[in-house]
Formats: structure tokens, C-alpha cells, sequence
């Protein structure tokens, strides 16, 4: 066991002390935003009709019913399901993480990871999408659309990610088609979704509140400076010196073609949100690179603190009361001293 803490490095100790948080705020915590719903939706599906939860995606109804059969409370099974998560969030990490900075990761848990623990069933769905996309860098295809369509399941919005399919090609070829096809959605998007929420019936049902509003275009353009400010400064400040860094790349390109949804709804900048941690990953990758570290860590602050500032800071009042503020004070461990303290 000494020898275990003599060899263990600072920044190991950083890392453990980051998943701790993860999981403290991510599976102890209870009562936010949504909490309620789920919880209904939950004792819902061990009924046998199941009326009432048929609204949400087949994958998580079927979770909810085989725990609902073993016989696990709800506060357990959000813990478990946000756990998993977290399990293949890290393991996606490990991967896209070369240089082993602790960074990345400090910079999800200031944005976007809050979200994440209320939405999160899309927190599954999108991790699960981050650990599968290095299957396209190693050119599996098939096992890429497979982990896609398995976490639509969890959430219907991560069909969105195939869209990642693009990688394939050249860097060229990506760049033209990330430039057009943002145009093409900017125009064509909101047509588009209407015919498509009109004509599916039930399935987007869930979706019906993610109409046009002012503030979304507002946050559309806001999204789009800001991830061409990234994506200029990543073409003319980082050199690709092997493959991993050319596809690391693409995929912040590929990225772009996520922000025009916001044009329709803000919820929906839940798929750009979704990759965050690839762009930070990507922005972080070339740290041994003195020249840039200065540049790169206020491309980073600003870039994270914009997305702070406009959806859990008292700015946005919706997110600051009903998400911030519970993640700190409704959690079962902090419940459990307390209660001990008063006893």
C-alpha cells in the first residue's frame, strides 16, 4: 500500500479527485430538474399497460421495467444508469486523450457535465457515442452505427451523430461539406424538422416544445462564432504531425454541423454539447507544444465559459434554480451527515 502512494503521481491524484466529483454530484445527487417525471415514468413501467411512460425511448422503458421487476428503487437506478455514464465517458476519454491531461475533464465538469446529470438519458446516449467513435478512427464502420442506433435507444436525438460517418473522407472533402451543409441547414433545417415532427406522430412526440424562438437564433449565431473561432485557430495554430491528429480534426469540423439545430430550439444544443469533450480533448492535444499552451488555455476559458455563462449561470435563471443550485443542495451523502450531525 506505500508503495502505491509513493509511485502515485500528481496528476493521478488530480484524475481520481475529478472522477470523485463525477460521481458525488453525478449519482448521490436527487430532486432535480425532471427528477419527479422520471420517477413517475419509472413506477410507471411495472405496470403492465405501462401507460403513461410510453413516451420515452424503448431502451430506457425496458431498464426501468426489468428494475422495476428486481425490485430497485428509483434514487438506485439513477445512480447505476448515471454510473455507467460516467464508465463510458472516461473510457472514451482514455482514448481521444493522448497527452493524459487532466484538463479535458476539469473542463466538462465546469460545462457540460451539470446537464448531463438532469438530462440524463442523453447523457448515456451521447457517451456512449464519444467511446464508439473510435471506432471510426480505426475504420469500423458497421460497429460505429450499431453503438449509434443503441444509444437512440436511451435518447432518439444521438441518430443526429451519424452525421460522424463523414470522417471517412479526406480533410478536404470535410471541410467543403461541413461549409455547405451548414449553409444548406441554416436555410433548410427548420422546413425540414417541421415535415419530419408532423409526419412521425408519437415517436417526437417529446419533441413537440422544441419550436423556433428568438433566443435560439441568438444562441445559434453565438455557437457558430464561437466554434469557428476554434476551428480557424485549430487550422492555423495546430499542426497535424500523424492520422490520430488529422481525424481529431475532422471531428471537430464535423462538430459545426451540430450547432444549426440550435437555430430551431436551445434544447437542442444538446447534440453540440454532447462532443464537448472531444473539442476540449482536441484543443489540449498538442499542450507539449509551449508555443501554444498560452493561446489554447484562453481559447479554452473563453470558450468554456461562454457556454457557462448562457446555460447554468443566473443568466439563464431556468437552469441556475432548477440545476445548479439542486446538484449542491440535494445529495444523499451530504443528507446523510447532516442528519448525522443533527442526531
Amino acid at each position: 500500500m506505500s508503495s502505491f502512494w509513493c509511485n502515485l503521481k500528481l496528476n493521478q491524484v488530480a484524475y481520481f479527485a475529478l472522477i470523485f466529483v463525477l460521481v458525488f454530484f453525478g449519482v448521490f445527487s436527487y430532486d432535480l430538474a425532471d427528477y419527479s417525471n422520471y420517477e413517475l415514468i419509472y413506477k410507471l413501467s411495472a405496470a403492465e399497460s405501462g401507460k403513461g411512460a410510453e413516451l420515452v425511448e424503448p431502451g430506457f422503458l425496458l431498464l426501468c421495467k426489468l428494475f422495476n421487476i428486481i425490485g430497485v428503487p428509483f434514487p438506485v437506478f439513477r445512480g447505476l444508469y448515471i454510473l455507467t455514464a460516467i464508465c463510458f465517458l472516461l473510457k472514451g476519454l482514455k482514448f481521444f486523450n493522448k497527452v493524459d491531461s487532466n484538463v479535458p475533464l476539469l473542463l466538462y465538469i465546469v460545462f457540460p457535465f451539470a446537464l448531463d446529470v438532469v438530462q440524463y438519458r442523453f447523457f448515456l446516449a451521447s457517451a456512449i457515442v464519444i467511446y464508439s467513435i473510435k471506432y471510426l478512427e480505426e475504420r469500423k464502420f458497421l460497429k460505429y452505427i450499431v453503438a449509434v442506433l443503441f444509444a437512440a435507444t436511451q435518447q432518439y436525438a444521438a441518430v443526429f451523430y451519424l452525421l460522424f460517418l463523414i470522417v471517412s473522407l479526406d480533410k478536404e472533402k470535410v471541410a467543403k461539406i461541413v461549409f455547405f451543409m451548414t449553409i444548406i441547414e441554416l436555410v433548410l433545417l427548420p422546413i425540414i424538422m417541421e415535415l419530419v415532427f408532423s409526419r412521425m406522430g408519437f415517436l417526437f412526440m417529446h419533441y413537440s416544445d422544441y419550436s423556433d424562438s428568438a433566443y435560439s437564433r441568438t444562441l445559434c449565431v453565438l455557437y457558430l462564432f464561437m466554434t469557428f473561432a476554434i476551428v480557424l485557430f485549430d487550422y492555423f495554430g495546430i499542426k497535424n504531425n500523424d492520422s490520430f491528429d488529422e481525424f481529431m480534426q475532422k471531428i471537430l469540423y464535423l462538430s459545426v454541423l451540430l450547432v444549426p439545430f440550435i437555430f430551431l430550439n436551445e434544447n437542442f444544443s444538446r447534440l453540440y454539447r454532447g462532443v464537448l469533450l472531444l473539442i476540449y480533448c482536441r484543443l489540449f492535444q498538442k499542450t507539449n507544444d509551449k508555443r501554444n499552451v498560452c493561446a489554447i488555455s484562453v481559447f479554452a476559458i473563453v470558450f468554456c465559459g461562454f457556454m457557462f455563462y448562457f446555460h447554468l449561470s443566473p443568466h439563464n435563471q431556468t437552469h441556475w434554480n432548477r440545476v445548479m443550485m439542486p446538484i449542491f443542495e440535494n445529495n444523499f451523502i451530504f443528507d446523510f451527515f447532516k442528519d448525522g450531525l443533527l442526531w
